[in-house]
């Protein structure tokens, strides 16, 4: 079963679109979150969990940054598998 699999302690990629990527990226610094520089698909940014992802997301929003899109890349299979293989 995918959900007795272990619960990954590293961090995990998160894809997030904006209709102002300037302000993505000013509200991402400014909160000092792991993330890389945007791309024609926005900016993947890396977080612990979907907690993490819920507060991220509600705290953009709350800052006026238009978020469109938010999802997690990969899943949770190949999130274990790459945690049970990372020492290999």
């Amino acid at each position: 079963r995918v959900d007795a699999l272990p619960v990954g302690a590293q961090l995990r990629p998160w894809r997030i679109r904006a209709l102002d990527p300037a302000a993505l990226l000013a509200a991402l610094e400014r909160n000092a979150y792991d993330h890389d520089g945007p791309g024609p698909t926005g900016v993947d940014v890396r977080l612990a969990n979907d907690e993490a992802a819920a507060a991220l997301l509600s705290g953009l929003v709350r800052d006026g940054v238009p978020v469109v899109s938010m999802q997690p890349l990969g899943g949770a299979l190949e999130a274990a598998y790459l945690q049970l293989t990372e020492d290999r």
